[in-house]
């Protein structure tokens, strides 16, 4: 399962979006790493919002989160 570590594209959030996104789409989960995770749930949702997908975001703790997709 792949794995984006926010933290790597601070402070370009788009791009972590971008690429969490690109993730889910390809195998339909990514799992969220390090400590911009929480920065980023809300506008990976509004992200997918925009591009007609559903997703779900499963935060577990501050530095930790797993997004799938709901298709």
């Amino acid at each position: 399962m792949p794995t984006v570590n926010a933290d790597d594209y601070f402070p370009r959030h788009g791009e972590a979006q971008a690429a969490i996104m690109r993730a889910v789409e390809t195998t339909g989960a990514c799992v969220v790493t390090g400590t911009m995770t929480i920065a980023l749930h809300n506008g990976l949702r509004a992200q997918a919002k925009r591009e007609g997908k559903a997703i779900s975001i499963k935060q577990s703790g501050a530095g930790l989160a797993m997004v799938t997709s709901r298709a």
